[in-house]
């Protein structure tokens, strides 16, 4: 069975699965969708924050970048969850 016809039989039994009862494996909404992509964002520009605070402010930014870094890291691990 080749790797494409197992994709369409596990796409078709989880659609079953879902028709079966919706709550199995719901359909996020679109609000928790934007909400996911909005931590997704900020994570990512808070490590890009983190990034320029060690490349541009020496020793010193390199202490203060720990902050933002771990704020995005958390932004991004509850935007995949």
């Amino acid at each position: 069975m080749s790797e494409a016809d197992e994709s369409r039989d596990f796409a078709r039994i989880v659609a079953q699965l879902q028709h079966d009862d919706p709550r199995f494996a719901p359909q996020p909404s679109a609000r928790r969708r934007r909400r996911a992509r909005i931590l997704l964002v900020t994570g990512v520009a808070l490590w890009i924050a983190a990034v320029l605070l060690i490349t541009l402010g020496g020793a010193k930014g390199a202490v203060l970048a720990f902050l933002p870094w771990l704020a995005g890291m958390i932004f991004v691990i509850r935007s995949r969850g």
